[in-house]
């Protein structure tokens, strides 16, 4: 998450182009380097099969234990042989610089981020992709990790977390309001009746800490 964060981050910044690809099948592509056997289930057994036969597979597949392993090793060696680099602090992000060009991949499981301040370069790095393994080009990010991503000309935008907080407060449909706190004010428990439902307030203010992106406006109020 902190990864995906400070990359949408420098995004933003430096105006990048921000795509995603989706790899069908992905453990599929994994190449096999132990021998691995494995019976035929009963319906799915071939024309010529010898019963109590065994087979040892060429690929991976969904289920071994080493599968995410040799997707990702397999993924990684498309990559390098690019010229990319892996990072130190995450493995799950390559990047390479060419002159002033700069194009990095985040990789989670089967899902491809792909950013960089040349569009050319990401077309590039998508064919090099199509040319290797079976992918589904899904245009600029709109959702990943489990997060919803808004895009437009004033920068990107991860609103679902905090939406779903108005969601459980009822204060979804609620106008918003600007609200000036005099920043000197010293809030203490004597000048003021306690709140009805202190676990409510504390799951809420929680969720407030936790947001990924919080609004700069939130900084104040929440350390009073």
């Amino acid at each position: 998450m902190t990864t995906l964060t400070l990359f949408l981050a420098i995004a933003v910044v430096r105006s990048w182009n921000v795509h995603q690809l989706d790899v069908k099948s992905a453990f599929l592509h994994g190449d096999i380097t132990k021998e691995v056997y494995m019976k035929f289930p009963k319906r799915y057994a071939p024309p010529l099969h010898i019963p109590n036969t065994v087979y040892g597979l060429k690929k991976s597949l969904y289920g071994l234990k080493q599968a995410s392993r040799q997707w990702f090793s397999n993924h990684t060696d498309s990559l390098t042989t690019q010229g990319y680099v892996s990072s130190q602090v995450d493995h799950s992000l390559f990047y390479k610089t060419v002159d002033t060009n700069y194009t990095c991949v985040l990789m989670y499981v089967d899902d491809l981020v792909l950013g960089g301040n040349d569009l050319t370069k990401i077309n590039h790095l998508k064919q090099l992709f199509y040319s290797s393994f079976s992918i589904k080009d899904m245009g600029p990010l709109k959702f990943f990790f489990g997060i919803e991503i808004a895009t437009n000309s004033s920068g990107i935008h991860l609103s679902q977390y905090t939406l779903e907080i108005l969601e459980k407060v009822e204060f979804l449909l609620s106008k918003p309001v600007t609200t000036p706190m005099d920043y000197k004010i010293h809030l203490t428990s004597q000048h003021s009746d306690p709140y009805p439902a202190p676990n409510f307030y504390k799951r809420l203010l929680e969720n407030s800490y936790t947001s990924p992106l919080p609004d700069q406006t939130l900084a104040l109020p929440l350390n009073k």
